[in-house]
């Protein structure tokens, strides 16, 4: 089926990995030039190599959606070297920050409406003139099963997704007149990073097809509403859920309290890195840190039976492996640099279980 998307620039927010590389993918494969922008510089590029190997046209450049200076003269550089924007999809978005509101500290309040919903601002804003001036546009913002319903320990979260929405129905009657939709993706559990989260055996049994699901289920909803098949379609919130259950059970989690102490430190404070000096209850793990640069090298920290211990040098069969430069390490334990933006720009990376990785801030005490 001809989606009628030949030719058209589509703009692909946080496009280094998972949902926004398989969505920039998809919409490369329906012949349209794609613009690649994430914090991860390497993982932009990579992604466009992958479309530029299979025949397409595509470029990646680092952007910050939060850093409006920046991001216009990314944008302008990239409309000029790709081709003006027909297609936008607000991708990038940020869930790395959990608990009740009690304990849901203002930056992570903060950091949440700043990425999620002022960053598909921000984005909008830049190309948005420009569609309705060609009288043609598809503007697709990502929300979530959240935005619609809320959820427990997520009140930063679902409030920007929440704002998503708002905002998105509000583009698609400004750009009504002009050809220009707007609409919304809500997606529920989807895979490969929907077991990073705790709660993740609860939510699933939720999903009347009890499973998760995949990015091209996304990445092919994002096609068919930016495709003229879709073209009356606007304002509209999908829901990409698997059927998500209209019971609402209470699920709660229990904060995992500390307990127990380094048990050995090894060298690893002789060398400025931080050690890990609580760890949580009912865990068993081992973590390696591989960190380079000067004043780097290999450690451990072996979990068990609420005793953390740790040694340098290598696991045999670690959990998790943290990578990091040696300063980016020190710059994010220093408060110079957030975790999560260590994440998402690939200062940080992480190989493993994922689940561990989500649990690592309130395991330990740096």
């Amino acid at each position: 089926m001809d989606l009628g998307l030949a030719g058209k620039t589509a703009l692909v927010t946080g496009g280094a990995r998972s949902l926004g590389k398989r969505d920039a993918l998809t919409l490369a494969a329906e012949d349209c030039r794609v613009i690649v922008l994430d914090l991860n510089a390497e993982g932009a590029a990579e992604t466009a190599k992958e479309i530029v190997d299979a025949g397409g046209t595509a470029r990646g450049y680092a952007a910050d959606i939060t850093d409006r200076a920046v991001l216009g003269e990314v944008v302008k550089r990239a409309e000029h070297e790709v081709g003006p924007v027909d297609i936008c999809v607000n991708n990038a978005g940020w869930i790395y920050t959990m608990g009740q509101l009690k304990d849901t500290a203002d930056d992570d309040w903060d950091l949440n409406l700043r990425i999620n919903l002022t960053g598909t601002y921000n984005v909008t804003k830049l190309v948005f003139p420009g569609m309705r001036e060609r009288r043609w546009g598809r503007v697709i913002c990502m929300a979530s099963i959240a935005g619609l319903m809320g959820g427990f320990e997520q009140t930063a979260y679902s409030t920007s997704k929440m704002g998503v929405i708002g905002f998105a129905t509000s583009v698609a009657l400004e750009g009504a007149r002009y050809n220009v939709t707007s609409n919304v993706i809500a997606p529920g559990i989807v895979g490969p990073n929907a077991n990073m989260s705790p709660l993740y055996e609860r939510m699933v049994k939720r999903v009347a097809m009890q499973r998760e699901g995949q990015p091209e289920d996304i990445a092919s909803a994002i096609a068919f509403l930016c495709s003229e098949r879709a073209r009356y379609i606007t304002g509209a919130v999908l829901t990409v859920t698997g059927a998500w259950t209209s019971s609402r059970s209470r699920t709660r989690s229990t904060p995992e309290r500390s307990s127990g102490h380094a048990d050995s430190e090894g060298d690893l404070r002789q060398h400025g890195i931080p050690v890990p000096r609580r760890q949580g209850r009912g865990v068993n793990a081992t973590i390696q840190y591989d960190i380079t640069g000067d004043q780097g090298g290999t450690w451990n920290a072996v979990i068990k039976d609420g005793a953390c211990n740790v040694t340098q040098g290598a696991a045999t069969s670690p959990n998790l492996t943290l990578t990091m430069s040696s300063q980016d390490w020190l710059d994010m334990t220093g408060g110079k640099l957030s975790g999560q933006m260590a994440f998402m720009s690939g200062k940080l990376k992480l190989k493993g279980d994922m689940g561990l990785a989500m649990k690592v801030g309130g395991l330990f005490q740096v």
